[in-house]
């Protein structure tokens, strides 16, 4: 690790969240209304989703008909975060 990249990072206090530019992007990636990316794969669309009861994050899916709606259904593929539990980490 580089101790000057890494003191760009954290800032004088040596914590990222006490930069400014953190509770503005915190905000951002936080908000229950983004849009999700998302990859067409056959029949379903996929996405990545992160949020504060998936921190690690959960792969879901739903058909391209469902996800043009605005309350789409998502089926969970993977939960990473129940998985990560159940190895222990």
């Amino acid at each position: 690790e580089n101790e000057r990249a890494l003191a760009a990072i954290a800032g004088p206090t040596g914590k990222p969240e006490d930069d400014p530019m953190f509770a503005k992007l915190r905000a951002i990636y936080d908000d229950k209304e983004k849009i999700p990316a998302v990859r067409l794969r056959g029949d379903f669309v996929y996405n990545f989703w992160q949020d504060e009861h998936h921190v690690k994050g959960i792969w879901r899916r739903t058909t391209m008909d469902d996800f043009k709606t605005p309350t789409p259904t998502w089926e969970t593929v993977l939960d990473v975060d129940d998985l990560a539990s159940k190895e222990g980490k």
